[in-house]
């Protein structure tokens, strides 16, 4: 499913927050018929999956969170300029392909440039870039006060390399001490450890599906 503003779905939306994400997950799975259903996210829709989950524990039975981003980072001047004056030009989807492309630090997929391509393209049509920098500057405190009262079965995939975080690994021991799940650290990976290392994710997400299907099929109680 794309996210609000990006891929397939209409440039300008009202919100573009993960609950308003969430929300829109949570209709698919109705439209389809689908639930309850496991919902990964990666990154900024990490968040979406657990405000599903929060917000309809009925139709949601797992969740799978890739390289989460979950709660704001700490607050840096650098940052925040080199962000503004990225967006800032005519350079913006350059100065965001370059960044997106720092994010593989240990390989790319077989078919990185073809993904590169796509997105790039994307990301010129019109009112594409404002979407992803209203949603780049979103505060995520709401979904980090969520975390804590979180009680979906729950995945956790982080790439210990990750440069979204300053310290990767200690924040994937937060998270999985806050919603009580042992994360998969994967060694050498950055923000997409499920691209990166499809070997060593796919096996950790096959067991987490059957043991949620096993948990729904012990019943209430079980």
């Amino acid at each position: 499913m794309d996210v609000r503003g990006h891929g397939e779905t209409s440039a300008r939306w009202t919100e573009y927050s993960a609950r308003a994400v969430g929300r829109d997950a949570l209709a698919l799975v109705e439209h389809l018929g689908a639930g309850p259903a496991v919902i990964l996210g990666n990154s900024f829709a990490a968040g979406s999956a657990l405000w599903a989950a929060h917000e309809a524990p009925q139709h949601v039975r797992g969740v799978v969170l890739l390289g989460p981003i979950v709660r704001d980072a700490p607050p840096s001047w650098l940052t925040k300029a080199v962000v503004a004056a990225g967006f800032a030009g005519p350079w913006r989807v350059a100065f965001w392909l370059t960044y997106w492309n720092s994010l593989f630090t240990r390989r790319k997929p077989a078919d990185h440039a073809q993904a590169r391509a796509a997105l790039a393209a994307n990301l010129r049509e019109p009112g594409r870039m404002d979407a992803l920098r209203t949603m780049v500057g979103l505060s995520k405190a709401d979904t980090e006060a969520l975390v804590a009262r979180s009680n979906v079965p729950a995945l956790l995939v982080m790439g210990s390399r990750d440069p979204d975080f300053a310290d990767a690994k200690a924040e994937a021991r937060w998270l999985g001490r806050a919603l009580g799940s042992e994360p998969l650290i994967v060694d050498g990976a950055g923000h997409y450890p499920h691209l990166e290392t499809p070997e060593q994710v796919l096996p950790a997400l096959l067991d987490f599906l059957a043991r949620v299907g096993r948990s729904r099929d012990a019943g209430p109680g079980r």
